[in-house]
């Protein structure tokens, strides 16, 4: 049918199907193998296009055999096609963006410091280590630009004194960033002790020693956005959209969880598939000039 295509290899391929024990996985990765070989040092536009014509082939093979396994296995030579042209895309959309903006290394938010302030009025217990960092995304609406708050909420239980995080939920946050404030909560001391706690109802089966609860933490940029780097959001605003909204967030070091803080300016990065960039800076803390020469490429 197509040049690269070797009968023998397919014929053989489907052979071992009825006979072979392996998973399904396992055949039709040997399958897709046999179809084509990847050859090294190509564009992938070129790659695509030879993607294209293997899943072209492979859904005329599956609609000629009646056989449900075979379909199966056709199906998912199929998937792991357009799941490889779905990376190589990406590949191609970042190079473009690795020739504009320097990369960022987002592990920094995992960072964490003590917030004394937030720390449960009792006395008992250990004051809360926060995030270092707040993450603000980008929100347009009439042309003007707008950081919206961050806005994490904690459940956790309390268990003879221990604390134990049970979910974690961060608001307007990309999943690359959201991993590294994880961290920050899956790591915290047993003993830490929150203000502003809402108990939920306890399961006193397991004794009146165990109590769940949710705790929320907030924060605001107050900051001014220089006039330059309102001109570099404006050209980088539909480089780094999608159909969810906004892939850009300001992040800044945070001094206090608290809404009325107010601190300096901050850092401004876009994020496409898992890789973030440093679209500009201004006004920066010890801690953020930090990052910015310690965490970029």
């Amino acid at each position: 049918m197509f040049n690269f295509l070797k009968k023998n290899n397919t014929d053989t391929a489907v052979a071992t199907l009825s006979s072979s024990k392996t998973n399904l996985n396992t055949i039709a990765d040997k399958y897709v193998e046999q179809v084509a070989v990847v050859e090294p040092e190509i564009s992938e536009d070129e790659q695509i296009a030879k993607n294209e014509k293997i899943i072209e082939f492979l859904e005329a093979e599956k609609s000629e055999t009646n056989f449900e396994n075979e379909k199966g296995v056709f199906d998912l030579g199929i998937q792991k096609k357009h799941d490889e042209n779905t990376v190589l895309a990406m590949t191609k959309e970042q190079r473009k963006f690795d020739a504009v903006f320097p990369k960022i290394d987002l592990s920094f938010l995992s960072m964490k410091k003590n917030n004394p302030a937030d720390s449960d009025s009792s006395g008992f217990g250990v004051a809360p280590k926060l995030p270092a960092f707040s993450y603000h995304m980008l929100s347009v609406s009439d042309g003007q630009f707008r950081f919206e708050d961050c806005q994490i909420l904690l459940e956790a239980s309390e268990y003879r004194g221990d604390y134990d995080v049970r979910d974690l939920e961060t608001w307007g946050c990309h999943e690359l960033i959201s991993k590294h404030i994880q961290k920050v909560f899956s790591n915290t001391d047993k003993n830490t002790r929150f203000k502003n706690k809402t108990y939920t109802s306890p399961d006193f089966s397991r004794g009146r020693t165990y109590r769940d609860y949710k705790v929320g933490f907030r924060n605001e940029f107050k900051g001014m956005i220089p006039r330059q780097t309102k001109q570099k959001l404006e050209n980088a605003a539909s480089m780094f959209s999608n159909e969810v909204g906004s892939n850009i967030f300001l992040i800044k070091e945070c001094e206090s969880w608290k809404q009325s803080t107010v601190t300096k300016d901050p850092l401004i990065i876009g994020i496409i598939g898992d890789q973030a960039y440093l679209i500009d800076h201004f006004d920066c803390t010890d801690m953020e000039a930090y990052v910015k020469s310690e965490f970029t490429s």
